[in-house]
């Protein structure tokens, strides 16, 4: 017995000296380097996502197109059968709203600096390393993940063995009250020899929405209407 626990002992110390010696740096690194490479990366100005919407109890799925536009346009359309468009969201690099049933809301101050802070369709290329912090380690789903604080509001956590991108937790400020909200990212595809994930389930409290892809396009040309 005494011999199994000195083993378990040698190699938490093992795991432990190895987890500090990663760096934010070497994540980003990976990450980058795990989806495709940083030259394929920054060629790439702008992303269409089309896919279904499952909402739990909701008696259909709705359809969404997402478009992004570098270095931070933003448009998301959600439309349902016989019903039409049933949400907008819009971000045309200064300004933008949220419009649903016909009611339009502004983006806040706190949303619209969000939105502004983005750099580009794939944030670790822009990010300043030293301003990144790693915030510890977790297990999810047999894999070991590290999670990296970019900010007081957003930790990502990247997956150790494969560098992939697995989950998003972002905190916002809504009427005084702190949420936060998880992104699970998952089915990674190859389009145009760049990795992106298929499968979007999106947590907020009790409830969970999932968003699975159907197409994705790099390079697509959109207008400026588009993000107003």
């Amino acid at each position: 017995m005494k011999n199994i626990l000195s083993l378990f002992a040698l190699l938490f110390l093992i795991n432990s000296y190895n987890q500090v010696e990663v760096s934010p740096s070497d994540v980003m690194s990976k990450y980058i380097e795990a989806i495709g490479g940083k030259e394929k990366l920054e060629y790439v100005e702008s992303i269409m996502m089309v896919g279904n919407f499952e909402i739990p109890q909701a008696p259909f799925k709705p359809s969404v197109i997402i478009k992004q536009q570098n270095p931070n346009k933003t448009s998301l359309e959600m439309s349902a059968p016989e019903m039409g468009t049933i949400m907008k969201q819009k971000f045309n690099g200064e300004t933008g709203y949220m419009e649903q049933m016909g009611q339009n809301i502004p983006l806040n101050e706190d949303q619209i600096k969000s939105s502004k802070s983005k750099k580009g369709i794939f944030e670790e290329l822009y990010y300043d390393s030293s301003q990144l912090q790693v915030d510890g380690y977790t297990t999810i789903g047999g894999n070991e993940l590290v999670k990296i604080k970019v900010d007081d509001k957003t930790i990502k956590y990247y997956d150790v063995n494969s560098g992939l991108l697995e989950r998003i937790e972002e905190t916002t400020s809504v009427e005084g009250n702190s949420i936060t909200t998880t992104r699970k990212l998952s089915d990674y595809r190859d389009v145009d020899g760049i990795l992106y994930p298929f499968k979007t389930e999106i947590i907020n409290g009790m409830q969970t929405i999932t968003i699975e892809f159907e197409e994705i396009k790099f390079n697509e040309s959109f207008a400026e209407s588009d993000f107003n």
